[in-house]
């Protein structure tokens, strides 16, 4: 009986050992994604094991312009480990509009970390969505950039749909359009957390807490970003770079047009308080 549950055990882990394009999931020898089928067997693992990817490494090896349609940390699970994109290109299309936390990634969580990630194509979901990441807690995203188009209904980013506890985003750029009904952002949709060396060039059209960079700041400190993009919002909160709520802005530029239906509540860096 003892062997038989050996054998079993072992032919549970063969696939998750040998079906990633190489390495063993170490810092010194992540495991390596060249494939739309890599990336699907990365949100297989997490999605389904509790806790699979914490401490585990990945590596991006190529672009992947197969559309992948997988979201890595979907509810209720999330992605603890360290994931490089290496800056290849990775194609999505991704359509889950009942689903939230919606992204390449669609859940961090515990000291994740997200970087060097380029994406194209689409992402749609509900509520946290993101090109990148749908929704990041206690986790970093570095040196990352947006080139799909991102639609939602609540906390929608270019780069991340919401961010909370302890979270970072630095040195990413979205170019896609990013759309949504209240808390969008170019970067970011809602953050309390830091926002630093961000830019922003998409169109960002919302109807409340609508901002270049972040959405609804409640307490973010947004740091050396800048937005050209074009900024639209018909309800409370229109900001070049925050849309509503008090936010920490230092040394922070807006060149793009600020639109909003009441004047009082938009600004061309801070919209309303």
């Amino acid at each position: 009986m003892k062997k038989l549950l050996i054998i079993i055990l072992f032919l549970i882990s063969v696939p998750y050992l040998f079906s990633f394009g190489g390495g063993n999931g170490t810092s010194a020898s992540p495991y390596r994604i060249s494939t739309k089928a890599h990336l699907e067997l990365l949100a297989d693992s997490v999605n389904r094991i509790s806790n699979w990817s914490r401490g585990k490494y990945f590596k991006v090896m190529n672009n992947i312009t197969e559309p992948v349609t997988t979201v890595i940390g979907a509810s209720p699970r999330y992605f603890l480990g360290n994931f490089d994109g290496q800056n290849y290109a990775i194609t999505l299309a991704i359509n889950r509009q009942r689903d939230d936390g919606v992204g390449l990634f669609g859940r961090l969580l515990d000291g994740a970390t997200i970087k060097n990630v380029i994406v194209n194509g689409y992402v749609i979901g509900r509520n946290n969505v993101g090109g990148i990441v749908g929704g990041s807690n206690n986790s970093s995203i570095t040196n990352c950039i947006n080139n799909a188009s991102v639609s939602g209904s609540g906390f929608v980013g270019g780069i991340v749909g919401r961010s909370v506890y302890r979270s970072s985003i630095s040195n990413c750029m979205n170019i896609g359009n990013i759309t949504g009904n209240g808390h969008v952002g170019g970067i970011n949709g809602l953050s309390e957390v830091t926002i630093s060396n961000c830019m922003n060039i998409g169109n960002i059209t919302g109807n409340g807490h609508v901002g270049g960079i972040n959405g609804c700041g409640e307490g973010a400190t947004i740091t050396n970003c800048v937005n050209y993009g074009f900024v639209k919002g018909i309800d409370t909160g229109v900001g070049g770079i925050n849309g509503h709520l008090d936010a920490t802005i230092k040394n922070c530029i807006n060149t793009g047009v600020v639109e909003g239906k009441n004047a009082s509540v938009t600004g061309p860096i801070q919209g309303a308080h």
